[in-house]
């Protein structure tokens, strides 16, 4: 931003000082005076002398402006500004360094002998007559040249010393170089001492260097020193945000990321600068006399001071942002314009302002930006959804930031925080529904499709206070008005519940959102039909088996714990033993996930059969009713012996391992396992009549169906064989184990094995007849002989040796049936 007179200064330093010592010498000695431009400025001595004697003189009676005992015709600076006169002569596009050359030795620089050889003539910015040589403050904006000359913060006050007596002030010597080099602030073609708007925002210097409170405007000048008597003593720029760029040169005063330029004028009649300066003052032409800065809140900080300028509580460096969007300010102003890095975009351009609703004013000056009737002093700070502000308006604003201190939160005197804490708006501000935008910015709060509007149940105007279901929150911040429901009586209603039927599956993930509003509640899915969307049916799919045992794996099946309310409430109605919710398991890997899927290991028997078998006949011994007593969504033919037992998740599967079918007690229960009976041949495949139901098939005539039968084929010869199926029931059918061919085995050893390794049975030479397995233990001291074992699937070891000596190992598994 800053343009400076390069070389300029260095070129002046031995030349002027030649000329000028040689001539001060001369008026010593006095000697006659013959030289047209003393001090070597540029400037002819007769031009630098008010001639008050008549004789054309310079050398007597001597004009000295700056009262420093140093003639103006031998004064390098004459108003003492710090500026050297040789650069406030000239203007800032044209300037001409001296040369160093007096080839007619007429002590003029033949660079300012020009076609008429009378050196420069004095410019006067502000033509109140007296030249900016001679002008302490040249634009007579009231902030002194020597302070507009200079940064902000390597600012250097003169000494008042002038050791080697050249007139300039020893404070602008030596390490600091020769003479204050002018800033250009805002790169136009006047340096800011010259120019009436320094940062080019069309606010005058005079305005932003004042406070907004206090600010005394100019009265004229009476006296005629050039210097408006409002400001005799100088004013002494002001920095709002603290920046350490005074306002007059701050392209954003307040570190909103908004241009001065933008807050400074109404919306509605906004004045982009042309780039014209025809006055050559400094201020674009467009803005005549400059702009006089708007006030929205009437707070006494115009808007480009101000950090909430409508005072809604929510700061302009947030709502001039996509919430979305949003990027915190960096703190870093890399080129020095008072504007942050973070906003700089493209040339300067500051953040281009929201308008959410797309009519009246930007979001940061709209009350209302989404224009739902609700103040956005309310829905900006309403934490607890109540529909009244948290943060109270107060009418104090201690840092003087333009943000009331009802909204400063912890820290009323943080200065100017301009996104006062908000680190993130989307995770910052309220919001009800989590959907669109946050809700200052959206006209239906609650996402249940009713604009804030209307849900102004009384018709008031005001929907803050209508309540129709009365649990505290108005309708426009409450999805459900009715009153509140809590499907599984865990205490969480189900507007908060994110398990409402409380099977470990989130509701989410019950619900696909059909209709895209990420609401379980509003059009759920209801798999089965029965009338109870799945995230409220603890059986979706409707086979008798609970989905939240459906959810989990067999083996690694949790129970739900026994939660009281408080826990419930802590966990936004999730029961404890699943704080994340299930990931549902899908046994099948292909279609749906188990609690949903009606055949869960694709075997062609339907869960609701393989689920309820217990007798392991093919036909389920819980038949579906059509009636569900409890409200829960499983049917009262699968509730067992309570069909009014509420939300039992579970419905007394303690462990599904062991209360669930599980003919061949490998893999896994009968629903998830695709051979049922273990033999190795897929349920499918036992379709023996091939009408694509493995349920009536029964080859060998036992009354079991093959599919769930390990031995389902007519027997064939065996010399020696052994039955591998026992069901002691009386009744005269395979009441013990047979062993075909026991005529050929001169010896034999037999043991039988649970599905756990422990033996059950041990025996030598076996006969058919006293000496045999009859389903009772043998052969482990911890079961009862006179008990007979489970039904199931044991492992046996028969050794023998045959008559004509040949040892054997016959090795299988065989069947216990009840």
């Amino acid at each position: 931003m800053k343009k400076r007179y390069s070389g300029r200064l260095f070129s002046i330093l031995f030349v002027a000082l030649t000329f000028q010592i040689n001539a001060f010498g001369a008026a010593i000695d006095d000697l006659s005076f013959n030289m047209l431009d003393s001090d070597g400025d540029g400037i002819l001595d007769s031009v630098e002398d008010e001639n008050i004697d008549g004789d054309n003189d310079p050398s007597t009676n001597p004009t000295d402006t700056d009262g420093d005992a140093i003639p103006n015709y031998l004064d390098i600076d004459s108003d003492d500004d710090g500026i050297l006169d040789n650069v406030e002569a000239q203007g800032w596009a044209d300037y001409i360094a001296p040369s160093g050359v007096d080839a007619n030795g007429n002590g003029l620089d033949d660079a300012y002998e020009f076609p008429s050889g009378n050196g420069l003539t004095p410019i006067d910015s502000d033509g109140g007559g007296i030249p900016d040589y001679l002008d302490i403050d040249s634009d007579i904006d009231g902030i002194r040249d020597n302070i507009e000359g200079q940064t902000f913060i390597g600012y250097v006050a003169p000494s008042g010393l002038d050791a080697n007596a050249n007139g300039l002030d020893d404070a602008y010597e030596g390490s600091y170089g020769f003479g204050i080099d002018p800033i250009n602030t805002d790169s136009d073609l006047y340096p800011d001492y010259r120019d009436f708007d320094s940062d080019g925002d069309g606010i005058k210097d005079k305005v932003e260097a004042q406070t907004s409170e206090g600010y005394v405007p100019p009265i004229g000048d009476s006296n005629e020193n050039d210097i408006d008597d409002a400001y005799e003593n100088g004013l002494n720029p002001i920095d709002t945000d603290g920046d350490s760029v005074p306002d007059y040169r701050d392209l954003d005063a307040d570190n909103d990321g908004i241009l001065d330029n933008l807050e400074s004028q109404p919306y509605d009649s906004y004045i982009a600068p042309t780039g014209s300066d025809n006055d050559q003052n400094g201020l674009d032409d467009i803005y005549a006399d400059g702009i006089d800065p708007i006030d929205s809140d009437g707070d006494t900080k115009p808007d480009f001071r101000d950090i909430d300028s409508e005072n809604d509580g929510i700061p302009d460096n947030i709502e001039a942002q996509t919430t979305t969007g949003y990027v915190s300010p960096s703190g870093n102003d890399d080129d020095g314009d008072g504007l942050d890095n973070a906003y700089e975009g493209t040339g300067d351009q500051g953040l281009t302002v929201v308008n959410t609703d797309g009519a009246d004013e930007p979001d940061y000056l709209d009350r209302d930006t989404d224009n739902d009737t609700v103040a956005d002093n309310n829905e900006g700070n309403d934490f607890d959804y109540d529909g009244v502000p948290d943060w109270a308006f107060t009418g104090t604003d201690t840092d003087g930031d333009g943000l009331d201190d009802g909204y400063e939160g912890s820290d009323v005197d943080d200065g100017f925080d301009v996104n006062d804490e908000i680190d993130d708006p989307a995770t910052d501000l309220p919001d009800t529904d989590g959907t669109e935008d946050v809700n200052y910015r959206d006209i239906d709060d609650d996402g249940d499709g009713i604009d804030t509007p209307d849900e102004d149940a009384d018709g008031d105007g005001d929907p803050t206070n209508d309540d129709t279901d009365g649990d505290g929150t108005p309708d426009y911040l409450d999805p459900d008005t009715a009153p509140e429901t809590d499907t599984d009586g865990d205490g969480v209603p189900d507007t908060v519940d994110l398990d409402d039927d409380n099977d470990g599956i989130l509701d989410t993930t019950e619900d696909p959102d059909l209709d895209g509003d990420g609401d379980p509640l509003t059009d759920p899915l209801d798999s089965d039909g029965d009338g109870y969307p799945n995230h409220l049916d603890i059986d979706s799919d409707n086979d008798g088996i609970p989905d939240n045992v459906e959810a989990q794996t067999t083996d690694g099946y949790i129970a739900p714990n026994d939660d009281d309310e408080a826990t419930y409430a802590a966990n936004d109605g999730v029961n404890s033993a699943y704080p994340d919710g299930l990931d549902p398991v899908n046994t099948d890997g292909a279609d749906e996930p188990d609690y949903l899927d009606r055949d869960t290991d694709n075997d062609t028997v339907a869960d609701n059969n393989e689920g309820n078998d217990f007798d392991y006949d093919g036909v389920p011994d819980w038949a579906f009713t059509g009636t569900d007593t409890d409200g829960d969504g499983l049917d009262d033919g699968y509730e067992g012996s309570d069909v009014d037992d509420g939300f039992d998740v579970n419905d007394e599967i303690d462990d599904p391992a062991t209360d669930l079918p599980d003919t061949d007690g490998t893999e896994d229960v009968n629903y998830r396992d695709i051979d049922d009976d273990g033999d190795g041949i897929d349920t499918p495949d036992e379709d023996a009549d091939g009408d694509g139901d493995p349920t009536n098939d029964d080859t060998d005539g036992d009354g079991t169906p093959d599919y769930l039968d390990p031995i389902d084929d007519t027997p064939e010869e065996f010399d020696i064989e052994v039955n591998q199926i026992v069901s002691p029931n009386s009744d005269g059918k395979n009441d013990f184990l047979f062993i075909r061919g026991l005529e050929k085995i001169q010896s034999s050893s037999l043991k039988i094995f649970n599905r756990w390794g422990v033996a059950v049975y041990e025996g030598e030479n076996y006969n058919n007849q006293n000496n045999v397995f009859d389903g009772r233990s043998k052969g482990r001291s911890t079961v009862n002989s006179d008990e007979y074992l489970p039904a199931g699937v044991y492992f046996y070891i028969f050794e023998y040796v045959t008559v004509d000596g040949q040892n054997v190992t016959d090795s299988e598994y065989l069947y216990i049936s009840r």
